[in-house]
């Protein structure tokens, strides 16, 4: 069984603020990330089943985590609010880099929506 780490973000925590402030970042990336990969992995291996091709060859452009422990707290589940508020912090270049390298693949199509 392979061993599993817990990857340092490439950002600090205060980055998506004020959007997520650092202590949501903190409490998702320390506690609950934390505890997918302590547990060897097996519950993220749960979400990629559930949430279909991703991970499976497909191309992810840009992925929005809406489960309730990433906004309930500031957003009181209201997803649209959430999703309108990430747009703002979105790295529009990454995800232009992504659309780019994933229409250029001929070994995985793209999702459609």
């Amino acid at each position: 069984m392979p061993v599993c780490t817990l990857p340092d973000l490439p950002y600090d925590y205060s980055a998506l603020a004020p959007v997520l402030g650092p202590g949501i970042i903190e409490l998702h990336h320390a506690k609950h990330h934390a505890a997918y990969v302590k547990g060897g992995g097996e519950p993220l291996e749960q979400v990629y089943d559930h949430r279909g091709s991703v991970g499976r060859g497909a191309t992810p452009i840009l992925v929005l985590d809406a489960w309730q422990h990433a906004f309930h707290l500031r957003y009181r589940n209201q997803e649209a609010d959430f999703a309108e508020a990430v747009g703002k912090v979105v790295d529009r270049q990454d995800v232009a880099r992504r659309y780019e390298a994933a229409t250029s693949r001929t070994d995985a199509p793209l999702l459609a929506p």
